[in-house]
């Protein structure tokens, strides 16, 4: 058995957890600009009207 094996499992888990709350904010910031760009888009279509 490996020594110290439940910190390193926890060390593990912590890191995995940090790894996927930064892949959720990158995601949120990529929804945010597309919101961005259709507002934008829409904006610019009811000016040309």
């Amino acid at each position: 058995m490996v020594r110290g094996y439940t910190d390193h499992a926890a060390n593990e888990r912590t890191f995995l957890a940090w790894v996927r709350t930064g892949i959720a904010v990158i995601a949120f910031g990529f929804i945010i600009e597309k919101f961005n760009q259709s507002l934008c888009a829409y904006h610019r279509k009811l000016r040309l009207r």
